[in-house]
C-alpha cells in the first residue's frame, strides 16, 4: 500500500502543475482582462457596432458560436440565477424558447461567482477535470508520475478541445469521460458494485455537462471499451458484458433524468414541427470529400498544418473545416500511440481498448454514414484513446530497452515525414518568391469565386479577399506557425531517439516541456485574446439603447437577409446581452416558432414578411440594412442601420372572440399572412380540441399583465363575452395556467403563440413554465440517487459482488503482472 501522504503529496502537485500550465496558456484572459471571444468581429463585422469601430478585422470567424450561443445563454442563465429562477426559459429568443440545450449543467455552480470571475472559470475548470481524470486512469494503469503527467497535458489541452473550448459541450462532457473508464477498470480488477456506482456518477456528471450528441458519444465510448475488456477475458461470459453495462446506464440516466427528460421533449418537439440548424444534417459528405479529409491526419501531429485561423477556410472543397479536423495532443504523444497501438497490440493486451477507442474515434465519421450524427467532433474519442496508449507505449520504452530498434525505425520514418513536408514548403516558398503573381492569379481565378458566398464573406467582399490572400501568404517555410510546430517535433524525435542517453527524469522533462509547448502554443493562435478597450464585448450604442427602450413592450425583428453593399446586423443571441426581446435566435434544435416560418418558409416564397404579419406577433420594432419597401412606418435610424417603429403592432396579450378551427398549420399561416381578414383571431388545428367562437363584440376588454419573469406571467383580463386570452409568446408544453385558481389548458393557436379560454367577466390568469418532463426528470433522479445511495450503504450481497459461478475467473488482470508496470 502507499501511503495516504505520499498519495496527496502526488495528486497535489500534479493539480498544481495542470493548474499552472492553464493559467500561462489562459493569462491574457485571466490577468489581462482580453477575451477569447471575437469581441473583433462584433465590433467590426456587424452593425450597428462596425460604425464605430472600424474596417473589418475578424480574427476567427469559427469561434463565433462562443459569442452567439455560448456567452449569451450563460449570461442569461447567471441573471435567471440571481432572481432565484432556473433558466429554462428564455424570453429573450424565438419570442420565448426553452433553455435546455445551453448544457454544462455540471459545471453550472460557477456561475454563482461574478459573471467576470465565472465565465473563465467555467471555461477552464473542464481542462483541469480532464487532465486529473486522465491522470488518475494512467496511474490505475500502473504509468509512473511523470509519464501520466504528459498525457494528462496533452489530454487537458488536446486541440479539439481548444477548438470546441467555447462552444463547450464536447471539453465539457468528456471531462469525466476518464473517470468513467477508470472505475470501470477498477471494477474489472475486483468486482465491487462501488465502482460500478462511482462510475455511473462520473457517466451522469458527463451527461449533464453535454448535449445529446457528447451523449452519445460518451455511451459509445463506454460501451466500444467494455466490450474489448470483455473480450480479454479467458472465458468470456454474456452475464459479465450485459450486466455492469446495463447498471452503469441505468444509473447513469436515471441520475441525469433531470436534464435528460426536457432535452429529449425538445428534441421531440423540433421533430414535430420545427427545425434542426446543424451542419452535418444539412451537408452531405461524399466519398471523395472523405477520402480528401484522410490527408487532415498530418494536422493531427502538427495542427498548424491546416492553414492560418486568419485566413479563409476551403471546406468547400473537402466538405470539412480544415481547423474542424483536430486531433492533436503533441507530436511525440501522438507518435507514441501509433506505434504502441501496432507494435504492442499483441504483447501488451491492456492498450487494445484503447486502440479500438482510437480506431473507432477514426473510423466511424469518416468511413460510415454516421457521420451526419457524429461529424467530426467524435475524434474525441480517438483523443482519448490515444493519450492513454501513448502513455502505455512510453512506459513500456522506460520500462525495457527491447523496444529501441523499434522506436528509432519509426524515428527515422517520422523525422523523413517532417523532412519531405519541410521541403515542400521550402519549395512553395521559391516558387512563391520567383512567380507570386501566378499564385495568386490561379487561387483568384478558380478559388476565390467559390469564397465569395460563404459566411460573412457576403457584404464583407474587402474581408474576405485580405482573408484569401493571408491564407495563401501562410504556406511558407519562414511562418513562424509552420517553423514552431516543425522545429518542436523535430526536437521531440531528437528526445526519443537519444532517450537511452539521457537520464529517465530528463527524457520525461523534455518530452513534456515540448509537448506543453506545441499545445499551449497552438491555443495562443486560435484564441483572438482581443483588447476589450479596443474591441469592448457587447459594447453599447445609440442604436443598442434604442432598440433597449423600444423592446421594454414588445419585439423587434431583423431581417437577416444578405445585403451585397452591407455588413451583417446584430448577430443572433447578441440581443440577449441587451434585454432586447426578439423573434429571431441561433440555436441548434428549434420547435416550432415564429422565425422558422419567416425566416425558412416565407422567405423562400415571398421574399419579405410584411409589418402586419410580424405584428400580430408583437413586434413593435424592424431593422434592417437597407431601407424597407413598406409605406408610412416611422423611420426612427435611417442607416447604416435602419430601424423602424411597427405601427400594426398587436400587444403582447389581447382577447381574441373570433376562434376557428382550419385543417393544418399551412393554412392558418396562409389565413394569417392574409391582411384582409380581421384580427384579432384565433385559429386552431383539429388536434387542439379548442372551442369555436364567434361573438363580435369587443366592448369594454381589457388585459393588463401585472406581473412579468423567466418562468411565470400573471395577467389581469376582463370580457362580456368569452374570449380566448391570446400570449404572442411562443407555445410549448409545459406551460400551465390557471384561471382564478383553476387549472385551464394552454392551447397552441396562431400556428405558434398561447391560447387560454375565458368565460364572460373578470378574471386574473397566471401562466408559469413548469414543465412536467423536468418535474418527472427530478424525482427520478432523486430516486435514482436513493436507491444508489442506499445499495452501496448496505452493500447488498447480489449487487456487492458478482457471485455467479465462474465469473470471477473471468475478471482478470489484463496483463501477466500489472502490479509491476511501472515499478
Amino acid at each position: 500500500m502507499v501511503p495516504m501522504s505520499r498519495t496527496l503529496r502526488e495528486y497535489t502537485i500534479t493539480l498544481a502543475l495542470l493548474a499552472a500550465t492553464l493559467a500561462l496558456t489562459f493569462y491574457p484572459m485571466l490577468f489581462e482582462g482580453r477575451t477569447v471571444l471575437p469581441s473583433d468581429m462584433i465590433d467590426t463585422m456587424t452593425l450597428p457596432f462596425s460604425q464605430y469601430y472600424g474596417p473589418e478585422h475578424a480574427y476567427n470567424s469559427l469561434i463565433t458560436d462562443g459569442a452567439l450561443q455560448f456567452y449569451p445563454l450563460k449570461y442569461f442563465t447567471k441573471e435567471a440565477y440571481e432572481h432565484g429562477n432556473f433558466a429554462f426559459w428564455n424570453p429573450y429568443i424565438l419570442n420565448g424558447y426553452p433553455q435546455y440545450l445551453e448544457g454544462m449543467w455540471t459545471y453550472n455552480f460557477v456561475l454563482f461567482l461574478p459573471f467576470a470571475i465565472g465565465f473563465p472559470f467555467i471555461l477552464l475548470l473542464p481542462l483541469l477535470v480532464a487532465g486529473m481524470g486522465i491522470y488518475s486512469l494512467l496511474r490505475e494503469y500502473a504509468v509512473r508520475p511523470g509519464v501520466a503527467r504528459i498525457f494528462a497535458t496533452a489530454y487537458m489541452l488536446n486541440a479539439l478541445f481548444m477548438t470546441h473550448l467555447l462552444a463547450h459541450f464536447i471539453p465539457a462532457s468528456f471531462s469525466f469521460a476518464p473517470f468513467v473508464l477508470l472505475f470501470l477498470h477498477k471494477y474489472w480488477r475486483s468486482p465491487q458494485f462501488k465502482y460500478l456506482a462511482l462510475s455511473a456518477m462520473a457517466l451522469a456528471l458527463g451527461f449533464l455537462a453535454g448535449n445529446l450528441q457528447t451523449i452519445g458519444f460518451l455511451g459509445l465510448l463506454v460501451l466500444c471499451y467494455w466490450l474489448t475488456l470483455w473480450t480479454l477475458a479467458p472465458r468470456p461470459s454474456f452475464i459479465v458484458l450485459w450486466r455492469p453495462m446495463s447498471l452503469v446506464f441505468s444509473f447513469a440516466i436515471g441520475l441525469s433524468a433531470v436534464m435528460l427528460l426536457p432535452m429529449l421533449e425538445l428534441f421531440q418537439q423540433t421533430i414535430a414541427g420545427g427545425a434542426f440548424f446543424s451542419t452535418s444534417l444539412l451537408n452531405s459528405y461524399s466519398i471523395l470529400q472523405r477520402l480528401e479529409s484522410i490527408g487532415l491526419a498530418l494536422t493531427f501531429f502538427i495542427p498548424q498544418l491546416a492553414g492560418t485561423i486568419r485566413g479563409v477556410t476551403f471546406d468547400q472543397a473537402i466538405g470539412v473545416y480544415a481547423q474542424d479536423f483536430e486531433g492533436a495532443i503533441g507530436f511525440l504523444p501522438l507518435l507514441l500511440a501509433v506505434w504502441a497501438g501496432i507494435v504492442l497490440w499483441k504483447r501488451k493486451p491492456e492498450v487494445r481498448p484503447f486502440v479500438v477507442l482510437m480506431i473507432a474515434g477514426l473510423a466511424l465519421p469518416i468511413a460510415t454514414p454516421l457521420f451526419r450524427f457524429l461529424y467530426h467532433r467524435f475524434l474525441i474519442v480517438f483523443i482519448l484513446g490515444a493519450c492513454v496508449t501513448g502513455a502505455l507505449g512510453l512506459e513500456t520504452i522506460l520500462l525495457t530497452r527491447e523496444w529501441t530498434a523499434s522506436v528509432r525505425r519509426w524515428t527515422k520514418w517520422a523525422a523523413l515525414g517532417i523532412a519531405c513536408i519541410t521541403c515542400a514548403l521550402g519549395i512553395f516558398s521559391l516558387f512563391r518568391i520567383y512567380d507570386f503573381p501566378a499564385i495568386d492569379h490561379f487561387a483568384r481565378l478558380h478559388l476565390l469565386p467559390h469564397l465569395q458566398h460563404s459566411v460573412f464573406a457576403e457584404g464583407n467582399a474587402a474581408w474576405v479577399q485580405e482573408r484569401f490572400r493571408e491564407a495563401l501568404d501562410y504556406w511558407r517555410l519562414t511562418q513562424p506557425e509552420l517553423l514552431i510546430g516543425i522545429g518542436t517535433s523535430l526536437a521531440a524525435l531528437a528526445v526519443l531517439w537519444w532517450n537511452e542517453k539521457l537520464r529517465t527524469d530528463g527524457t520525461l522533462l523534455l518530452i513534456w516541456v515540448l509537448t506543453a509547448v506545441q499545445l499551449v502554443y497552438f491555443a495562443y493562435t486560435w484564441f483572438p485574446s482581443n483588447d476589450t478597450s479596443r474591441y469592448p464585448l457587447y459594447p453599447n450604442t445609440p442604436e443598442t439603447r434604442l432598440l433597449q427602450t423600444l423592446g421594454k413592450h414588445s419585439r423587434t425583428y431583423f431581417y437577416r437577409e444578405i445585403d451585397t453593399s452591407k455588413q451583417f446586423a446584430f448577430m443572433n443571441n447578441e440581443n440577449v446581452v441587451y434585454d432586447i426581446p426578439e423573434a429571431t435566435g441561433y440555436v441548434s434544435m428549434m420547435p416550432r416558432c415564429l422565425y422558422i416560418y419567416t425566416a425558412i418558409m416565407h422567405w423562400r416564397e415571398k421574399g419579405l414578411v410584411t409589418p402586419d404579419f410580424l405584428g400580430k406577433f408583437n413586434i413593435g420594432t424592424l431593422a434592417r440594412v437597407k431601407p424597407l419597401p413598406f409605406d408610412s412606418l416611422p423611420l426612427l435610424t435611417a442607416g447604416p442601420l435602419w430601424i423602424y417603429r411597427n405601427t400594426r403592432m398587436s400587444p403582447r396579450a389581447f382577447l381574441a372572440h373570433t376562434a376557428t378551427v382550419l385543417a393544418n398549420d399551412s393554412e392558418i399561416l396562409h389565413n394569417m399572412a392574409d391582411d384582409s381578414i380581421p384580427w384579432p383571431i384565433a385559429y386552431f388545428t383539429k388536434d387542439s380540441r379548442a372551442r369555436p367562437l364567434s361573438t363580435l363584440s369587443t366592448m369594454g376588454d381589457t388585459v393588463i399583465l401585472s406581473q412579468t419573469g423567466e418562468n411565470i406571467l400573471s395577467f389581469t383580463a376582463s370580457s362580456h363575452d368569452s374570449a380566448y386570452l391570446i400570449l404572442t409568446d411562443t407555445y410549448y408544453p409545459g406551460w400551465k395556467a390557471t384561471v382564478d385558481g383553476i387549472p385551464t389548458p394552454v392551447l397552441r393557436c396562431n400556428y405558434a403563440m398561447r391560447a387560454v379560454l375565458l368565460p364572460p367577466g373578470s378574471h386574473t390568469v397566471e401562466m408559469r413554465f413548469a414543465p412536467t418532463s423536468f418535474r418527472i426528470g427530478v424525482w427520478i433522479s432523486l430516486a435514482t440517487l436513493f436507491v444508489l445511495a442506499l445499495i452501496c450503504f448496505r452493500d447488498v450481497g447480489w449487487f456487492g459482488k458478482i457471485k455467479e459461478r465462474g465469473t470471477n475467473d473471468h475478471i482478470t488482470h489484463l496483463s501477466a503482472n500489472p502490479q509491476t508496470i511501472g515499478k
